[in-house]
């Protein structure tokens, strides 16, 4: 972040984040429970910090100009990523986290099956930001909770129920996010109405006006 936030010129802060994020699912793969741990951490501040770039003024702010954020990985000085892209490539990202966790938890290695809910579990306040790959994470838990293993069967229902919260937030966050789409849509529409009424309903001395001035013209 050091680094990003002094323009530090070929250091391309997507590239990073593109290359940290793909290498999680591997190294939990080989990750002590320790290790994993202070993976965890780690993953949930690289997270924490795309949530906060995710608002349009703090990424203008802090991104929109930043050498971090050119298009080309050579050329510090080319155009810039603008906020729309980084969305959608904040959303690819986190597509591919939850696919790949998804596929962690369905498979019969143990230790990557653990390694997998200690990071889902520590960084639940911040992923995932999707409904649907909360969903598909939440009924392949919703497995686990049954499974054969008793210490993972008790961190798998802790995860769920967390999970469970967190679905219920991104459901309030799109209700409301629906209803104030709608109501903007709304104003737009009869904020058009309304001018469009003003433009057609001229005043009657404007409506003389124009006419005084035809009939001058005529006359002339």
């Amino acid at each position: 972040h050091l680094l990003h936030r002094i323009g530090v010129p070929y250091f391309n802060t997507v590239g990073y984040f593109d290359r940290t994020l793909r290498e999680v699912p591997l190294l939990l793969r080989a990750c002590t429970e320790a290790e994993a741990a202070n993976l965890t951490r780690f993953v949930f501040e690289t997270l924490s910090q795309l949530q906060r770039w995710h608002d349009r003024e703090v990424y203008a702010k802090e991104c929109a100009t930043q050498p971090g954020f050119s298009i080309s990985f050579t050329d510090p000085d080319a155009d810039r990523i603008d906020y729309a892209r980084f969305k959608r490539v904040v959303h690819h990202w986190h597509k591919f986290l939850s696919r790949t966790s998804k596929e962690s938890l369905a498979c019969q290695e143990y230790l990557r099956v653990r390694n997998t809910l200690t990071l889902l579990i520590g960084v639940v306040d911040v992923f995932p930001r999707d409904l649907d790959f909360a969903l598909a994470l939440h009924e392949e838990v919703k497995v686990l909770r049954h499974g054969k293993r008793e210490d993972l069967k008790v961190i798998a229902l802790r995860y769920f129920t967390q999970l469970t919260q967190r679905i219920e937030q991104l459901r309030e966050q799109a209700a409301t996010a629906a209803a104030s789409k709608s109501r903007s849509s709304s104003v737009s529409k009869v904020k058009a109405s309304s001018e469009r009424l003003s433009s057609d309903r001229s005043s009657p001395s404007d409506r003389h006006s124009s006419s005084s001035s035809s009939s001058s013209s005529s006359a002339s």
